[in-house]
């Protein structure tokens, strides 16, 4: 697999002064959580990319509710990122303001790692 490479996400800037890079794995996981972050047309030059999981969070979550975001999560992420396979995507809503927590099991096509990420929205 070639390696990955690319500014860090939210930019940050290196210890010399200029834009920190993040490669490898880790690039991988900041665009999964920047695709699940970015509501579909929220990029102008491509405007299918995204997800509709954070326009859920502002509603009354149910089981229903979770499921949707689910199935907008799961799609989003695989057509955002065409390396990436999701295999396991659990959401749980936690008491804390409302954040929903994502734990995604995914692994890279190309190379078969596997890998998890889990974060808020």
């Amino acid at each position: 697999m070639a390696v990955l490479k690319g500014l860090s996400f939210p930019l940050k800037f290196s210890s010399r002064g200029s834009f920190a890079t993040t490669s490898g794995m880790d690039k991988i996981k900041e665009n999964i959580r920047a695709l699940v972050l970015t509501s579909v047309g929220d990029r102008v030059m491509n405007p299918n990319i995204g997800t509709m999981g954070k326009s859920h969070v502002f509603r009354n979550i149910d089981a229903q509710r979770l499921s949707l975001m689910k199935h907008h999560i799961k799609t989003g992420i695989e057509l955002g990122d065409r390396r990436v396979v999701v295999l396991d995507l659990q959401l749980s809503q936690t008491d804390q303001d409302g954040k929903v927590l994502v734990d995604v099991s995914f692994k890279i096509d190309t190379s078969n790692e596997y890998e998890n990420l889990v974060f808020y929205i």
